[in-house]
């Protein structure tokens, strides 16, 4: 046996173009990174958890809105949104008078009249968008980046966004409250 693999944390660094690192040996290591920046908190697990939540999640979560910004922005989607405006409108317009069940009263209480989830995946099953083009957990997140949020602390949960035709992209999610020490 190997040496290295009697020790719980050893790594070997081998200079290969291939890589040997695999996805438990990646999260052993940010377990071990973690501890080394957070040696204040008890135990490993406590330390883990912050470093994803503080460094690793908010990084992740701007580089899918960047994306999104990217997908919405690039010429082709654009033209194709600028081109058929009147149509889009008209369409927007129509789901937006269907009634939104069920009703967000967080953003229907905000002061411009906004489509809802409900409204959106009425749409979306309409014109079967998902899961053909997109899947439903894709759909949402989409939704949660470029939506007005009602309710700032829940702005992962599509049910308390709403969207309007003016696109607005927020590619860092508001910050997550950090418990005292």
């Amino acid at each position: 046996m190997h040496p290295a693999r009697h020790q719980p944390y050893a790594c070997q660094v081998v200079k290969s173009r291939a890589s040997r690192m695999g996805l438990a040996d990646m999260v052993r290591g940010l377990a071990i990174l973690a501890l080394r920046l957070y040696p204040e908190l008890d135990t490993q697990a406590e330390a883990f958890h912050r470093l994803l939540s503080d460094h690793l999640l908010p990084w992740m979560l701007q580089l899918e809105a960047a994306l999104v910004e990217c997908q919405l922005g690039a010429a082709p989607l654009g033209l194709l949104f600028e081109r058929h405006a009147p149509f889009t409108q008209l369409v927007f317009d129509t789901y937006l008078s269907q009634p939104a069940r069920p009703l967000s009263t967080a953003v229907a209480a905000l002061p411009m009249q906004l489509l809802q989830w409900p409204q959106l995946v009425a749409f979306a099953q309409d014109f079967e968008l998902c899961p053909a083009l997109v899947g439903w957990p894709q759909l949402a997140r989409q939704f949660c980046f470029v939506g007005t949020c009602a309710v700032p602390h829940q702005w992962q949960r599509p049910e308390v966004h709403g969207l309007t035709l003016t696109l607005t992209f927020t590619l860092t999610p508001p910050p997550t409250p950090k418990p005292d020490p």
